[in-house]
């Protein structure tokens, strides 16, 4: 997870001219409607509510690589913030990209909709403690600050788990990341749970010399996978080739970012208003992996996040996230990039 600020903008692609909307973030803010370069009156369209942060890289970099491909296909990424799902569910968009935990949420409360893949995999959800606390079992007795009841809670009690911490003697501060810092800079707490920015935040606010980022990461024993979802299964052949076109262009996104890492880097940098190198060294710290797959990590992360909003009396019995799995769109664009059957 990436916290990043919010900042609205709309992005019309098509196959013909999409390379030209990525010179400058001004032509984010200006191009609308139909008027931009290569759109035509009778071509498909995809929509997709992003949240705009680098666990959405590749998404970032369709427009760019779209070019590569002769397709009809106009795609439109409208920044929702955290309401991506409910720009979907109510038919603003066709797709939103989410992070697991909301899934099983949407589905107890009567939602329909289809996941056709994961997305990326990875994230910067890291502890950044104060250096009196050098390994993970050095939290117990401490406090430690995080938002209870959300999917940062559930990778606490999977770290602590894996790391044979006995997670009742580590008090739980419940902060939302605006707090985190102040309450560390005041001794309140003695480390937080969270991503990017706030960890670098509090590396500036206290210096190096006083805290620093726990290993193992999080993400060691967590895969925190995306998942693309769309609302209700394509009908039509047309509606099903613009789901399978917006794919293989995601594909080609992650080839990219393998190939031309520094470029990717620098593309997306200007829609982030981050420089390339702190965008490298983003990226890396957080060990995302640039997917469009289906595997038994995505699948497994699901159950296990399922498992814990039951305990936790979020979401009702009964849920089963995996029934809303639908590979036939993957499986007609890249059949090998199924790993497991659902």
């Amino acid at each position: 997870m990436q916290v990043m600020g919010r900042r609205s903008f709309l992005v019309r692609t098509s196959a013909l001219g999409a390379s030209a909307l990525l010179g400058t973030r001004g032509a984010f803010r200006t191009l609308g409607g139909n008027d931009h370069p290569g759109a035509s009156t009778g071509a498909a369209q995809w929509s997709q509510a992003v949240s705009p942060q680098l666990a959405d890289l590749n998404t970032l970099l369709i427009p760019h690589v779209s070019v590569s491909y002769d397709l009809n296909v106009q795609t439109q990424l409208v920044d929702t913030g955290a309401l991506g799902a409910q720009s979907m569910l109510s038919g603003v968009v066709k797709a939103a990209q989410l992070a697991s935990q909301p899934i099983p949420t949407l589905l107890g409360q009567g939602a329909h909709f289809k996941l056709i893949a994961a997305t990326v995999s990875g994230g910067n959800i890291r502890f950044l403690v104060s250096t009196s606390i050098q390994t993970p079992q050095e939290m117990e007795g401490r406090k430690i600050g995080l938002p209870i009841g959300t999917i940062v809670q559930f990778a606490f009690s999977l770290y602590c788990r894996k790391q044979g911490i006995d997670e009742t003697a580590v008090t739980v501060v419940n902060l939302q990341p605006a707090e985190m810092v102040a309450a560390l800079v005041q001794g309140s707490i003695d480390g937080y749970l969270w991503g990017q920015p706030t960890l670098n935040d509090g590396i500036v606010a206290l210096g190096a010399s006083k805290v620093h980022l726990l290993e193992p990461a999080v993400t060691d024993y967590w895969p925190a996978n995306d998942y693309l979802m769309i609302g209700r299964p394509s009908a039509s052949e047309s509606e099903r080739q613009v789901v399978e076109d917006y794919l293989s262009s995601l594909i080609a996104a992650n080839q990219f970012i393998k190939e031309h890492f520094t470029e990717a880097a620098s593309i997306v940098g200007k829609i982030l208003d981050l420089d390339t190198n702190t965008v490298i060294r983003l990226v890396r710290q957080s060990r995302y992996d640039y997917k469009c797959d289906i595997d038994q990590g995505a699948v497994s992360e699901l159950s296990e996040v399922t498992a814990w909003l039951t305990q936790q009396n979020l979401v009702p019995l009964g849920i089963d996230p995996n029934s809303t799995w639908d590979a036939s769109y993957l499986q007609a664009v890249s059949p090998t990039s199924i790993h497991v059957n659902v």
